[in-house]
């Protein structure tokens, strides 16, 4: 008799630890409504801040993803957070990150983790908030009446109505279906008088530091390479900063999952890496690709160097491309991706040292384990910016940098990736468009999240907000897209309460409820 008790005491503990290991977002089912105060479509960090704001206030929420996901770019292996200054980092951001460092058992918050970690936490904020998730529902129609959003439908059929919305997408696909004003790629110089606007070849980051031949034995560019593009610096274009995708790789034998060839594989798209390559004798595969340490033996890979992840000049049509098509967009740079790992293991013009060095990692065997253990979402740097009555630029996040409006914070540098890899006079390849310049922290308007009055009153842009291309290339990290979101979200839930359209919210009251949230929205 005592053993039998002794064994349904210990079977009593296991059933209790494994409830409470259990993801917290598995265990509270959330009510399906159709209705809601507010609708958040997005599954970005942004998008999950502005929901767990809004809910934590009162509202009932939807978020709906286009991906099963949460958590976007920080949930898809972008590990080694872009925090910039800590001090303007509050709020629900502070929290996440405090939630993350608790996840690693630590009593602080923690900047660099694993996707799954970032899952977790994600999951179970929305879930002790009582917000119900759409997951693969990609937004495909919407019904509006005299500038309001009444309801909107996604691919699979849901039709979901709100009072509130909120567009915390990375492509400003609900502002762009709601007849928002919204701009693409590069202004020139002229429009805001930027210094940095524009064509821009003075940054030598990423850039071919000794000269390498771009054409093949009939003079033709060679893959990745264009004569077209060429102007002068300061030009504006439609053109896109380099999308990729932030790898998550182990060094842990036991969980890894080999570089294997993909079924589009074809070494020419390579040419100019290992033409890269030759001219750099001693290279090093950290000079190829950032490395940055994550807990678990696993790494967060970035783009390093001229011929890296970034599939340059690739991005240019995703931003305004059906959902199919962008299906097929990010295919295209996932088979780029592996096929230039395949090709650094494989290719017999490789440095043995090189392969030597890729061969200690693999893909993470249990991360994203949901979409056969690849990142599912593309790292979409840029896509749409509203146009609205106010519009961020360079010389906001660079000289005149306090708003009376403020609802959060920016520090990182004005950072844009090539957009394009061009052939020179000379016959050698050239990449163009990346600036990189240190700010100090600066402060963010509400105004940059409101649409024009005319255009839409029950709307709010906490991703694709109204900013330059200059001004956006500082702000758009992955913390600011969480404080935005969270500004949002508060607001989302005044506007609701008062009963007035986005634009009428009471700013003072705003700023009060934030700061009294923990949001910074000036640095003393």
């Amino acid at each position: 008799m005592t053993t039998q008790r002794s064994l349904l005491l210990t079977l009593f503990i296991v059933l209790l630890l494994v409830e409470a290991c259990a993801p917290k977002a598995h265990r509270i089912p959330q009510k399906e409504l159709r209705s809601y105060d507010l609708v958040v479509y997005g599954g970005t960090p942004g998008g999950v801040a502005a929901s767990v704001a809004a809910a934590r206030s009162g509202l009932s929420v939807a978020l709906v993803s286009h991906l099963n996901i949460v958590g976007g770019m920080v949930s898809s292996g972008l590990g080694a957070s872009d925090v910039g200054d800590v001090r303007t980092v509050g709020g629900f951001a502070r929290e996440f990150f405090d939630r993350v460092g608790e996840y690693y058992g630590k009593n602080e918050p923690i900047y660099r983790f694993e996707p799954q970690a970032a899952e977790r936490v994600f999951e179970d904020l929305l879930a002790e908030a009582g917000v119900y998730v759409y997951r693969n529902s990609p937004l495909h129609h919407l019904k509006q009446s005299e500038g309001r959003i009444l309801s909107i439908s996604s691919l699979r059929g849901e039709q979901i109505k709100g009072r509130i919305f909120i567009d915390a997408s990375y492509e400003g696909d609900l502002m762009a279906k709601a007849g928002v004003s919204y701009t693409l790629g590069r202004e020139g110089r002229e429009v805001y008088g930027e210094s940095l606007a524009g064509f821009q070849t003075a940054n030598r980051r990423h850039v071919f530091t000794v000269p390498v031949m771009a054409v093949d034995e009939s003079g033709n560019p060679i893959y990745g390479v264009s004569r077209e593009g060429w102007a002068d610096v300061g030009t504006g274009d439609k053109k896109i900063p380099a999308y990729n995708f932030r790898l998550c790789l182990s060094k842990d034998p036991d969980n890894q999952i080999p570089f294997e060839q993909p079924e589009s594989y074809d070494p020419a798209m390579y040419e100019l890496l290992i033409r890269h390559i030759a001219v750099h004798p001693g290279i090093k595969l950290s000079s190829l690709l950032y490395f940055f340490p994550l807990p678990g033996d696993k790494v967060d890979i970035n783009n390093r160097g001229p011929v890296s992840t970034n599939f340059i000049g690739e991005s240019w049509e995703y931003p305004e491309a059906t959902h199919a098509r962008r299906k097929q967009i990010w295919q295209r740079h996932k088979d780029y991706t592996q096929g230039y790992l395949y090709f650094l293991m494989s290719d017999t013009r490789v440095p043995v040292r090189l392969k030597k060095a890729l061969s200690a990692w693999g893909y993470c065997r249990d991360e994203f384990t949901e979409s056969d253990n690849w990142p599912p979402q593309l790292y979409v740097r840029e896509a749409r910016r509203m146009l609205a009555e106010f519009v961020l630029t360079e010389s906001d996040v660079r000289q005149n940098r306090r708003k009376s409006d403020s609802v959060g914070m920016g520090s990182m540098p004005i950072e844009s990736h090539h957009v394009q890899r061009l052939l020179t006079d000379k016959n050698t390849a050239a990449n163009e468009g990346s600036v990189v310049v240190k700010v100090e922290p600066y402060e963010i308007p509400f105004r940059v999240m409101l649409p024009k009055r005319s255009e839409a009153s029950n709307l709010l842009i906490s991703v694709t907000v109204s900013a330059s291309h200059v001004a956006y290339s500082s702000l758009r990290m992955e913390p600011v897209y969480m404080v935005l979101g969270q500004s949002a979200g508060i607001a989302a839930a005044q506007a609701v309460r008062s009963g007035v359209a986005v634009q009428d919210v009471d700013i003072p009251a705003l700023q009060r409820q934030l700061v009294a949230e923990g949001q910074v929205i000036h640095l003393q």
